[in-house]
């Protein structure tokens, strides 16, 4: 009965929201990273080889995988809707370009910010990232 109404009360699908972000990121990450910032804030990590990237910073170095061809094949992930919005992502796929693949793994946690953005759908803002490439 709890969990029934805990679901009545959001006000948001969680899978729905995980998909269309994880589509937004890597689409975002391929073509023009700059407009991550609106999801990406001043205060969002990402820990990639033992480094951590906030803000700004996390953007750059996204930046700094842009080659030609860039795209990311074959994604597999597992969502976890915490249900006090915030949504858990892990992605498993391979980040290629014209010249090599390589196969990577990604966590993100988003956090819903409580407002609307400018296509009036809920703000999400990514608190947290880590990324590996092997």
């Amino acid at each position: 009965m709890e969990t029934e109404q805990k679901a009545q009360n959001k006000h948001y699908d969680g899978t729905l929201v995980a998909n269309q972000f994880i589509e937004y990121f890597y689409q975002a990450w391929t073509t023009s990273p700059d407009i991550l910032n609106e999801v990406i804030k001043p205060y969002s990590k990402l820990k990639y080889k033992l480094v951590n990237y906030e803000g700004l910073n996390f953007i750059e170095l996204l930046k700094t995988f842009i080659s030609d061809g860039l795209r990311f094949e074959n994604c597999n992930y597992e969502i976890i809707d915490s249900g006090s919005r915030q949504i858990y992502m892990l992605v498993n796929g391979e980040i290629k370009n014209n010249i090599i693949s390589k196969t990577f793994s990604q966590s993100f946690m988003i956090a819903y910010a409580g407002e609307y953005n400018k296509k009036c759908t809920r703000k999400w803002t990514l608190m947290n990232s880590l990324l590996i490439i092997n």
